[in-house]
């Protein structure tokens, strides 16, 4: 390690020869100078290359340095590059133009929500709308987004389009784990849950650790009771391929009138609502407690179903209360606004009181 005393000498060393270099170059430069044409005629790379560096010295050194151009002519070369480059950069292109980005909006909405509308239809819909377009742009646009020709198209439904036009009818169910200890023991309880796509509401069937076939057998004979069961009216259940899942819980819910639609293997994006309420309550719910016993886990999960289906509001459906609780109705624009806490003031809820 240098002493502060080693380190100041260093750098006046240091200074010294740069003093000692910059002398002899400047020495060099006057000569060089005096046998110089008076007149220079420097080729565009090496105006380029002075301007930009005249630019990173400033006017006030340029003074001070012996050269055969002026500060200001070096400067005006920099300026003149600078314009130069802005006027070839707003150049045209050669080719055609590039379609523009709503036109291309609207032909895709178009031919998505029309499956049977070919090009040429489709080249009407935009004329109505004020866009004169060729059936060959049209083409391209679609091909660009992998968008089939319409009898292929018309053959098939998106994934998109089946779960919307399906949403009245259709649940989804999947598992989630939750760590709970148990003495010196950690198990983890498998959690079952169903959610209405329509309506985002949540139905918690069960918690176990062993989530074997006969309790997969009686959760399914109390999901299709024909009056109080969630999932009565339910045509089309989405699910994964768990092996929990078991032949005799697919059997009951076919005799109940329910088809089980089976997402591929590592695809938890097609069943987007079931894997977002996941997300939710580890978030917003289970992350805050670590569980001692069954009852703890079952009274935490039950206490957020409630606040989930009739006190927190949904983004997914316009940002409202699936089934708004009771005091929202009863408030009034002028009361006092409360607030209403579950778990120890994790989950809030806000309404006005009856004036």
């Amino acid at each position: 390690m240098f002493t502060d005393q080693q380190v100041v000498l260093l750098a006046a060393l240091i200074n010294q020869e740069m003093e000692l270099q910059n002398k002899f170059l400047r020495t060099l430069v006057l000569v060089l100078l005096e046998l110089l044409p008076q007149r220079l005629k420097l080729t565009i790379p090496q105006k380029i290359s002075l301007a930009i560096v005249a630019k990173e010295v400033g006017r006030k050194i340029l003074k001070s340095l012996p050269c055969p151009f002026s500060p200001a002519t070096l400067l005006r070369w920099n300026s003149d590059l600078i314009k130069k480059w802005q006027d070839t950069s707003k150049l045209r292109r050669p080719g055609r133009p590039r379609t523009k980005e709503e036109i291309e909006l609207k032909v895709v909405r178009f031919a998505i929500d029309n499956p049977g509308w070919g090009y040429t239809r489709l080249v009407g819909a935009l004329r109505n709308v004020g866009h004169t377009v060729s059936r060959e742009t049209v083409q391209n646009i679609l091909k660009k987004h992998g968008i089939q020709p319409s009898p292929e198209r018309k053959n098939g439904m998106s994934w998109f389009q089946f779960l919307h036009s399906h949403l009245q009818v259709m649940s989804a169910v999947d598992f989630f784990t939750v760590p709970v200890w148990r003495g010196f023991h950690l198990v983890h309880y498998h959690c079952l849950f169903f959610i209405s796509l329509s309506t985002r509401e949540i139905h918690l069937a069960g918690i176990t650790p062993n989530p074997d076939q006969d309790w997969m057998k009686q959760i399914s004979r109390n999901l299709t009771m024909p009056e109080w069961g969630f999932l009565s009216g339910c045509r089309y259940l989405l699910m994964d391929r768990d092996t929990k899942f078991a032949p005799c819980f697919k059997a009951i819910l076919h005799g109940a009138g329910i088809k089980t639609l089976m997402i591929p293997f590592r695809s938890p994006n097609l069943n987007a609502y079931a894997e977002r309420w996941v997300r939710s309550v580890k978030e917003e719910c289970l992350r805050n407690f670590i569980f001692t016993s069954e009852p703890i886990l079952r009274n935490v999960l039950t206490e957020y179903v409630q606040y989930y289906n009739h006190e927190r509001n949904h983004q997914g459906i316009g940002n409202v209360i699936p089934f708004p609780d009771h005091r929202l109705a009863r408030g009034s624009p002028t009361g006092a606004v409360a607030k209403s806490s579950r778990l120890g003031g994790i989950l809030n809820f806000y309404y006005r009181k009856a004036a």
